[in-house]
This record gives C-alpha cells, sequence and structure tokens, in this order.
C-alpha cells in the first residue's frame, strides 16, 4: 500500500514589532521557556529576538555616543578657533603688526641687545628676549 504524499507547506508567521517586545518582556519575567510554551513559540525564536533587540540596542548607544563626543569636538574646536583669533588680535594690537619669521628663520633679540636663533633660544630658561623680524 503506497501512501500519497501530501504536501502541506507550513505559512510563515510574521510577528509584530509589538508582539516580539511583549513576549521579550514576558521572557524576561518568567523566562524564555515557559514564556515561548504560553505563546505556542519555539525557545530559540525568542532567544533570537532577544540577540537582534540587543545589538539594536548596543548599535543605538554606540551612535550616540559617537554623535555626542562629535558634539563635544566641535564645540571645542569652535572654543579653539576663538581663542586662537582673540590671540592673533592681541598680538596685532600690542607690537602693531604680526609676527611673522623670515625664510632664514626668526632672530630673537635678548636684553642687551645680542641676537639669537630660536635653536639657542631654546636653551635660556627665563630669557624675556624681544622677536626681531628680518
Amino acid at each position: 500500500m503506497a501512501r500519497q504524499a501530501t504536501s502541506m507547506k507550513k505559512t510563515r508567521t510574521r510577528y509584530s514589532q509589538v508582539y516580539k517586545d511583549e513576549a521579550l518582556v514576558l521572557a524576561d519575567r518568567v523566562g524564555a521557556s515557559a514564556a515561548a510554551r504560553e505563546l505556542g513559540l519555539q525557545p530559540s525564536q525568542l532567544y533570537q529576538w532577544r540577540a537582534k533587540a540587543q545589538q539594536q540596542q548596543s548599535a543605538s548607544v554606540r551612535e550616540q555616543a559617537l554623535a555626542e563626543e562629535n558634539a563635544r569636538l566641535k564645540r571645542q574646536l569652535a572654543e579653539k578657533s576663538e581663542e586662537l583669533e582673540i590671540a592673533k588680535k592681541a598680538a596685532v594690537r600690542s607690537t602693531g603688526h604680526r609676527n611673522t619669521a623670515t625664510r632664514q628663520g626668526t632672530i630673537w633679540q635678548d636684553e642687551d641687545g645680542q641676537e639669537d636663533s630660536p635653536q639657542t633660544r631654546s636653551s635660556y630658561s627665563g630669557s624675556s628676549g624681544k622677536q626681531v623680524n628680518r
């Protein structure tokens, strides 16, 4: 006696995000196995939903952290740019011209009128020399 094969395909059930979220809340309260039995699901399905929810949450947390850091860095850059502009304006007002270096380098002049280069100037610890541009 040959049995006739019947082709019964199971249709895949698609659950809404609200249903999945409520199922995960139930699974957190009573456990995944008990929640799966109560909802007529496989426990592995709940575990997959939980893993996907955690992955999405961690990605959004990372994106939020990066956005906060980006905003902080933009504020810091704006502050430093403003400080630099203020310092430039103060330097122009105090000397009447901008401090510029020549092609050969900046020449410094100490209190005695002796000239020295930035290389030798760095060896002075407390020298308060004046910059001379050529």
